[in-house]
């Protein structure tokens, strides 16, 4: 599996629950015990809160924060149109304004710090649909990528355990 057939298995699902737009949030706590579903969709761990939409269309847009992370994103994720800001809530707003998103899911808004996950609750609307179980599910299989990675943290870790 890679990236592309990821997004299209999470695709096939927001149509299936006529979703028009999943707007997939980080909170940035990057932890090997719990998948931070929108870096899993993303390909990318930003350094603060962050946003992947994705259009039933399947065109994408990454929000993050800090707005210095923008180099880093472009360099890790050149296909993936970015929006780089210092307030995640209101560059959500204006990209939500700029592109209406019709039937909004969400997944990650409970994992994001309170004031921030409130200000994007008045955005997203209160009738946005908890997408969390579904894009968990469709997503589970690792990347190609991943698993090199995974191969290569293993190959790193029994070096060091060999000097040790």
């Amino acid at each position: 599996m890679n990236r592309a057939e990821r997004i299209e298995r999470v695709l096939r699902r927001m149509a299936a629950e006529r979703i028009d737009t999943l707007i997939a949030f980080s909170n940035a706590k990057h932890h090997l015990a719990r998948i931070n579903l929108a870096a899993h969709l993303m390909g990318y761990r930003a350094l603060g809160e962050s946003a992947l939409l994705l259009r039933a269309d399947g065109t994408e847009r990454l929000i993050l924060t800090p707005a210095y992370d923008a180099e880093r994103a472009a360099l890790r994720r050149p296909d993936l149109p970015l929006t780089a800001s210092d307030d995640l809530a209101a560059a959500l707003a204006e990209a939500l304004r700029q592109h209406p998103p019709g039937r909004i899911a969400t997944t990650g808004l409970g994992l994001m710090p309170h004031d921030l996950a409130l200000r994007l609750l008045d955005i997203v609307g209160k009738d946005a649909l908890p997408f969390d179980d579904a894009v968990s599910a469709v997503t589970a299989p690792k990347t190609d990528e991943e698993i090199a990675k995974a191969r290569k943290a293993v190959a790193i870790a029994e070096a060091a355990h060999e000097h040790m």
